[in-house]
């Protein structure tokens, strides 16, 4: 199911991460809101938080928004069922209770 076309791999691409270098699997990303990250991913070894460089992310978020763009007209380029999860995400918001505020 890759995305491969004229030489572009869009939903594999390669970066470095604590000086290794690293698959990103798009075809496995799936939509989350804050609600749902606890915390930084610490690296066990060193006890830092994992970076990436800038480069490596504006990569990353180019090459998710055209895979995402693909599957919002119908290719089935991503596992999990993206769009659906974001549609109970997007419900979820619609059905939460507003925020008190002090």
């Amino acid at each position: 199911m890759l995305l491969c076309l004229e030489g572009r791999c869009d939903t594999l691409l390669f970066g470095e991460v604590l000086g290794r270098e690293k698959a990103f699997l798009l075809q496995n990303m799936f939509p989350v809101t804050t609600d749902y990250i606890k915390e930084e991913y610490i690296d066990r070894n060193a006890n830092i938080p994992v970076r990436i460089s800038g480069a490596l992310e504006a990569q990353l978020l180019r090459h998710a928004k055209r895979v995402l763009a693909l599957q919002r007209r119908g290719s089935r380029l991503i596992y999990p069922n993206v769009l659906e999860i974001e549609q109970q995400l997007m419900l979820s918001f619609d059905s939460a209770p507003p925020e008190k505020t002090p």
